[in-house]
């Protein structure tokens, strides 16, 4: 079991899930999933792990680098979805 950064699902998928489903992680796959590049992580596996969500099912993943000042999105993004770039980058950078 993989667990990204951030995810996020449908209310209609949350809701198809039982009681035991939620209670827990949900072993499902998210809709769209964030991973963010830490001291601890290389961007090449990040990335990795992003294309696998999309390959197993997930609408979009983002990868998201603060020290490089980088944000690649995989996979296709939600109508409505808006990522604004410099303040995901901003506020990463000063969390550092």
């Amino acid at each position: 079991m993989r667990a990204p950064d951030a995810s996020w699902i449908s209310y209609e998928r949350w809701e198809s899930l039982d009681d035991t489903g939620r209670e827990k992680y949900p072993s499902v796959v998210p809709d769209i999933i964030v991973e963010i590049v830490s001291y601890f992580d290389s961007y090449a596996a990040q990335r990795r792990k992003a294309r696998r969500y999309v390959e197993q099912g997930a609408r979009c993943a983002v990868v998201i680098d603060p020290e490089r000042r980088i944000v690649e999105i995989f996979g296709d993004s939600p109508d409505g979805l808006t990522l604004d770039v410099d303040r995901i980058i901003d506020a990463g950078a000063s969390a550092i």
